[in-house]
């Protein structure tokens, strides 16, 4: 599946074609998420005032828990500390310290208060990273994410119904174009028509984009779903950056060196998109201000966070256009038993709040993702300066914080920090990996832990006799505290990144994988360049969560039958977007119907082969061209498969009867 930061750059090159006004562009961009947006609603409604979760919110609902100090399974309640707090105290008193020692003047010394917080801090963020802790957080999200797709294959027993479906594989996998279709033709006004455009501009996306993510991780979601979201983040922060900077490649090697690119999608602040530009009476508007001031931003964060808790009144979107949205899929999924029961007598105030809850959601993931400003949380921290002129290259020895004497140590300078992956460490399951990762981060913060004895015990004496402070012994102390604070950010960056949470950064782009035959590959190569898959594709999905949880590496489980044609080509990621040598073909583009389609081959053909469709962005030149041939009730767009899944240009499909891909049927022909 193609992820969210591309497709807003396909809406921001197809603008030129929609013309959404600025004032209405966050609906733009909400379009633009497109069936996506099903990974944030649930498929049922218990009437709680907080809506049920989806599956993929679960997940992020641990995350979050952890960061926000709440329990997990009753979010309401606080629990536990909140390391999103730790982390910013970390950062905050750091660069207080720095300020001081630079101008060796005491008054910007922090207080006592910060001070101590300062050391609780690291204790909290210690017992986070401590093996035993992790275990339950970590097995947790892995049941959660194993659970997250429920087309599981098992001979015994049918697939979901398509009412039952989750509904983020509803919108992908049924009824494509009709929504697509009552979309368009329902839209009333700007934001409604500037949501409908962005949605058509996903569409195109999905069905050109998918098949080249689905050729890296070895299989559509269905198959890989956790590595495919892994994989869709990779080539998400390759498009960001290659984009803003007008990278072209030469073979592997792009005209500016990833090192060099100083775009991050880390940084990028998305979510910022979705609420800028909402109409002249903007419902987040006083969320928007308050992001837009440093001081604030933070504190607007907890606001969403308390309103997606239940603990705070919600801000709404606009109940007309929630109104838009519920009726537009009714009006898709009515009858043969697709559409989900529970919308069927949705009111239009729960309609509200449940739309709202999903773009509540929504937002806090892309502001997790894209703009944090936190290091370890997407943020870099800054590498430390030189050592001071006048302090020991070894690290100290802090056994008693009020006497920090350099005594001999092994040099370390820097401390030691995470090597360079291997092959073998990236086929261990990403709990293995995660636990040495998390080891790494309790010894750096333990080293960490010390430092701040020492620079609090230095500082404290401070504050009682002014003249007693050695700005050096402070400037030593402070010196060793940033390298173990910058590889415990690292780490945390790392491990965020391996478990599909965090984009990696540009520089990560092109890291070295040493493989076990002692030859090395980049992983630009590996997790963000196409692969040509003709006859071993698409591989089985994994029959439990231990071989689930291996998906930093193509997966080992067999070829599903029958095989079919993953993609054609290997390339970057421009290929799809926009390459010019990826034209619409002879069988037309996506708004014609296949060339050859029936139950048993419904692939998109050029004689009797898969042929290529054309890039995302002449494909929605084509569609928004011929979008006057899709009207009324028979003139859906084509209804193809937004997962790609079992192939190049798939029309929507379904299992005939058990989970049994030899027999499957055309389901929206």
């Amino acid at each position: 599946m193609l992820g969210i930061p591309t497709h807003f750059l396909l809406l921001e090159h197809a603008n030129e074609l929609f013309e959404i006004d600025s004032a209405n562009l966050g609906y733009g961009y909400l379009g633009a998420v497109g069936a996506s947006l099903g990974d944030f609603i649930a498929n049922s409604d218990s009437g709680a005032p907080v809506p049920d979760p989806s599956p993929y919110w679960k997940i992020w609902n641990e995350i979050f828990a952890r960061l926000f100090g709440y329990d997990a399974a009753n979010p309401q309640n606080d629990s536990g500390p909140k390391l999103l707090d730790s982390l910013t105290i970390l950062h905050d008193v750091l660069e207080k310290l720095k300020v001081a020692s630079q101008t060796r003047d005491t008054n910007k010394l922090p207080n006592s208060v910060e001070l101590t917080n300062f050391a609780q801090a690291i204790t909290d963020l210690r017992t986070f990273v401590d093996l035993a802790s992790q275990a339950g957080f970590t097995g947790k999200t892995g049941d959660l994410i194993f659970a997250s797709v429920n087309m599981k294959p098992n001979a015994a027993q049918k697939p979901p119904a398509a009412e039952k479906l989750y509904l983020r594989d509803l919108l992908h996998w049924r009824r494509t174009g009709r929504f697509l279709r009552v979309l368009l033709e329902s839209a009333q006004g700007d934001n409604e028509t500037g949501y409908a455009n962005g949605y058509l501009s996903s569409y195109a996306g999905k069905v050109c984009g998918s098949p080249f993510i689905n050729s890296i991780a070895g299989g559509p979601y269905r198959t890989t779903w956790w590595r495919n979201r892994w994989i869709a983040n990779w080539v998400d922060a390759w498009v960001y950056g290659a984009y803003r900077h007008n990278i072209t490649m030469s073979g592997d090697t792009p005209s500016v060196p990833y090192a060099s690119w100083k775009f991050n999608l880390a940084d990028a602040n998305l979510h910022l998109r979705l609420i800028e530009n909402l109409g002249a009476d903007n419902p987040f508007a006083t969320l928007k201000d308050a992001m837009n001031k440093p001081q604030d931003a933070m504190n607007a964060v907890k606001m969403v966070m308390n309103m997606v808790r239940g603990k705070q009144d919600l801000l709404k979107l606009p109940p007309g256009f929630c109104k838009f949205w519920f009726d537009s899929f009714k009006a898709a999924y009515l009858g043969d038993g697709v559409l989900p029961g529970w919308i069927s007598d949705l009111g239009d105030e729960r309609k509200q709040i449940i739309l709202t809850h999903a773009f509540l959601r929504l937002w806090l993931v892309l502001w997790f993702q894209t703009g944090t400003g936190v290091p370890g949380l997407g943020a870099e921290a800054a590498t430390p300066d030189p050592i001071p002129s006048n302090c020991s290259s070894d690290k100290p020895v802090w056994e008693d914080p009020s006497s920090p004497l350099y005594v001999s140590a092994p040099a370390s300078n820097p401390p030691p920090i995470p090597q360079p992956e291997t092959e073998d460490d990236t086929a261990q399951t990403v709990s293995e990996i995660l636990a040495a990762i998390f080891t790494g981060g309790y010894y750096l913060l333990g080293q960490a832990l010390l430092a701040v004895g020492a620079i609090i015990f230095g500082v404290a004496s401070t504050k009682d006799n002014p003249t007693t402070l050695n700005w050096d012994q402070l400037a030593c102390a402070l010196y060793w505290y940033e390298w173990y604070y910058w590889g415990f950010c690292d780490v945390l960056h790392k491990a965020l990144v391996k478990a599909g949470f965090s984009f990696p950064r540009a520089n990560e782009l092109d890291e070295t994988l040493f493989k076990t035959d002692g030859s090395v590959e980049s992983l630009g190569t590996e997790r963000i360049k196409s692969r040509s898959v003709r006859d071993n594709y698409p591989m089985r999905q994994p029959p439990d969560m231990l071989t689930m949880a291996a998906w930093l590496v193509p997966p080992t489980t067999g070829i599903e039958s029958p095989i079919t044609v993953g993609y054609l080509d290997a390339a970057y990621p421009n290929f799809f977007i926009d390459d010019g040598v990826n034209r619409i073909g002879p069988a037309g583009g996506l708004s014609d119907t296949p060339g050859l389609i029936d139950d048993a081959t419904p692939l998109k053909t050029d004689g009797n082969a898969a042929a290529r469709t054309g890039n995302a962005m002449d494909n929605i030149k084509d569609l928004w061209r011929n979008k006057d041939r899709f009207q009324g009730a028979g003139n859906d767009f084509p209804s193809w498969n937004l997962d790609a899944d079992r192939g190049m240009y798939y029309w929507t499909w379904e299992f005939e009867d058990l989970y049994d891909t030899t027999k499957i049927k055309i389901a929206d022909g």
